[in-house]
């Protein structure tokens, strides 16, 4: 049967007539012949064009020569591998789609070609289809298993290698920033909250592993089975050192297990390359409408030196700044107050901006006081004997013999979301005790009141926690207490203008749109929590949320009044209002608004011998994190949402060749990661055909005939299922989710 290949440069090859061409289109007839894929192709940088302009044209342009050379160092090994063994190889093409003009031609016995999109490429061998010719001896079935596994392993062997160069140009030419592991922001009633982890401490180790940034920690995190403790050693900010076991969890709303921290930031604001379309101050906020002496707002660039010192009857004067959590917390203790902030300039200079408080959005209503949702290891609570499940009626300040506060949070008028700072005025600077009375549900039985309030000793070294619900199912928390609530979505009490009324629950919230550049409304926020008990039986709980979607609320302020749409069951029925949202001038804001860089370090080489020994060690950490990744994702320990298919890859490549060092180490993973991938026992697959040859090996004979079509199939289904998943997750991701 004649077989037909086009080398793409106008000339068809017949494999029966001893490859003798015919006669060369002409290029009036190549463009006819191509027309529709080079309009595809003329759309496509016509679009990136349109978006990007003419630098997005050139990234787009090295992201696809950068991912074509990915794919052609793969076939490159299997050409290079194929030919040592002397096997027939009959093309080796470059890219895919028919040839550039004049980019094919023949030397030997192969066909050289150069398609039009280089996007990977293929190597085609006389013997290597299930129906080919394998009588003669230079076939691909003709050879030994040794020299077929070779062929086929060399294009993995070729891609790791590839991986190992471009870490160690990265690590020799520019080094890799990595994120400092202090911890600063933790999520409410996380694991790392429970467990008593400090802000302003640093992860030292973890089960034994030291030297670690936070994205090693996190990739270890998220590695972690159920069930399973991580032994991390902490250094608080007073050089005490910590032994402290967590327990990682996946939650509801979370894709892989998290410990539910974020990691400290430095005092540098983004340079002008940095800067997203060069802000270094988030819009509407404080910090954009501060300015110094001339008028001028801060800049790209600008490192904070100094700032007010609290306590002074004044903004004045400025102390110099030790740190991150030193900026953080005179924050935290000048908030609703302005406030001068110094700043050292590129040029030497240095300039003191005044920045004028922050405040929060409000919702026209106080929502319920849910239960106590979670206790922090070694607390007042914990001592105090403090469960979750308990529901507090009542909290009672005292200092010294005085009452400073005596809170009916059933009844009375304290809003559940402003309790912390309720207690911390009550309290003051002076040591207090809180006493709590609580309701507790008891088995079989109805809650009821415990016989004595719990009595807590207030502890003022957790006055610069900074604790968030970061999830929609987070509480709220009292830090210097150490227990977590819930707020319920049910609206407890309402001022006479609002469109709420008492007893109504919210079930979604959508804010307005008004980012910049923001072409669609956010998708609205769904307020019902969905857990999974035995039996895989889904339970709502409603009255959990509210947590989190008045504090997303709170900080979302510009200045102006905000105008929500919810949905509220009223009665039994869900009706959808426009509830305007006005910001609150009694109630701070922490955040002045401006956008800091995170702390960091730069892991660099000295020399080529230590840069291919880091390039060694990042190379092998990412083939096993790779691993672990497909075993977690198999015990379904991993969410696969993480999964990203093209249309991810080019976006983080697209992103990545803003800067060719970035767009090297990005290529450096996809190579990594293309080879441990392609390299796994799936039929069709290298690892699948090396199975086979195994087989062959061991029983001296290759699978029956039957076998390896039928696991063709299987393979041909578990490619295509997994390529309709990562696809889905692409189009959610950069399309769909906000």
């Amino acid at each position: 049967m004649a077989q037909h290949d086009d080398d793409g440069a106008g000339v068809t090859r017949r494999e029966d007539d001893g490859g003798v061409p015919d006669a060369p289109l002409s290029p009036a007839g190549w463009l006819a012949q191509n027309a529709t894929f080079l309009l595809m192709i003329g759309l496509a940088v016509g679009a990136v064009w349109h978006f990007h302009g003419p630098t997005g044209v050139l990234r787009a342009g090295l992201v696809g020569l950068g991912l074509g050379l990915v794919i052609f160092v793969h076939e490159l090994g299997h050409f290079l591998a194929a030919k040592w063994c002397d096997v027939h190889v009959k093309t080796f093409s470059i890219g895919f789609g028919p040839s550039l003009p004049g980019c094919s031609f023949r030397r030997g016995e192969t066909t050289y070609m150069l398609g039009i999109l280089p996007l990977g490429g293929y190597v085609m061998m006389v013997g290597e289809g299930a129906d080919e010719e394998d009588d003669s001896p230079r076939s691909f079935k003709r050879k030994t298993v040794f020299q077929r596994m070779l062929i086929i392993s060399a294009g993995v062997i070729m891609n790791i290698l590839l991986g190992l160069v471009c870490l160690l140009l990265v690590f020799r030419l520019h080094g890799l920033y990595r994120t400092v592991p202090t911890v600063w922001q933790l999520d409410t009633g996380g694991s790392g909250w429970e467990a008593g982890m400090q802000p302003g401490s640093r992860i030292d180790a973890v089960g034994g592993n030291s030297g670690l940034s936070f994205e090693d920690i996190r990739v270890q995190v998220a590695l972690t089975g159920g069930g399973t403790y991580l032994d991390l050693k902490l250094e608080g900010r007073d050089g005490a050192k910590v032994d402290l076991p967590v327990m990682p969890r996946r939650g509801p709303y979370d894709s892989n297990p998290v410990i539910g921290m974020t990691a400290g930031q430095s005092l540098r604001l983004p340079d002008a390359r940095q800067a997203p379309k060069g802000r270094v101050t988030l819009p509407g906020s404080a910090a954009e409408k501060a300015v110094d002496s001339s008028g001028a707002g801060f800049e790209p660039g600008d490192v904070l030196v100094g700032m007010s010192q609290p306590g002074e009857g004044s903004p004045m004067p400025v102390t110099p700044l030790k740190d991150f959590f030193d900026w953080r917390s005179r924050l935290i203790q000048l908030a609703g107050k302005p406030v001068v902030v110094e700043v050292a300039r590129a040029d030497g200079s240095c300039r003191q901006l005044t920045v004028p408080p922050a405040w929060r959005v409000a919702l026209p209503a106080t929502l319920a006081m849910g239960p106590v949702a979670a206790v922090r290891a070694y607390s007042p609570a914990v001592k105090a004997g403090m469960l979750a499940g308990d529901r507090i009626t009542r909290l009672r300040v005292t200092v010294g013999k005085a009452i400073k506060a005596d809170l009916d949070l059933v009844k009375g008028p304290t809003d559940p979301s402003r309790l912390r700072g309720v207690l911390v005025e009550a309290v003051g600077a002076s040591p207090a005790l809180v006493e709590a009375w609580v309701n507790r549900k008891q088995e079989r039985v109805e809650s009821q009141p415990l016989p004595e309030p719990l009595r807590m000793e207030w502890d003022a070294s957790w006055n610069n926690s900074e604790d968030v619900p970061m999830k929609p199912d987070s509480p709220q928390s009292v830090p210097q207490l150490g227990f977590a609530y819930r707020i319920e979505t049910i609206v407890a009490a309402v001022p006479a203008a609002s469109p709420l009324r008492v007893g109504d629950v919210i079930v979604k919230a959508t804010w307005p749109s008004a980012g910049e550049g923001q072409k669609r409304a956010p998708k609205p926020a769904d307020l019902e929590t969905r857990q999974k008990q035995a039996g895989d039986r889904a339970v709502t709980s409603r009255y959990d949320q509210g947590a989190w979607f008045l504090d997303r609320l709170a900080e979302s302020g510009d200045g102006s009044v905000q105008t929500l749409t919810l949905t509220v069951r009223r009665g039994d029925a869900e009706q959808t209002i426009e509830v305007p949202c006005a910001v609150d001038t009694t109630w701070p804001r922490i955040d002045r608004g401006l956008l800091l860089m995170p702390d960091s370090f730069l892991e660099k080489a000295e020399d080529l011998v230590s840069a291919a020994g880091m390039g060694w060690r990042a190379t092998i950490k990412m083939m096993q994190t790779i691993y672990m990744n497909l075993l977690r994702l198999i015990t379904r320990d991993l969410s696969t949402n993480n999964l990203g298919g093209p249309i991810e890859i080019a976006a983080q490549a697209f992103s990545a060749a803003e800067q060719p060092i970035e767009l090297i180490m990005f290529l450096g993973m996809i190579s990594i990661n293309l080879a441990v991938v392609n390299f796994l026992p799936i039929p069709i697959l290298d690892g699948g055909h090396m199975v086979f040859l195994i087989y062959e090996a061991i029983t001296r004979r290759p699978p029956p005939a039957w076998v390896s079509a039928a696991a063709s199939y299987v393979g041909l289904a578990i490619i295509l299922s997994l390529f309709i998943l990562v696809f889905y997750n692409d189009i959610n991701r950069n399309f769909l989710a906000h």
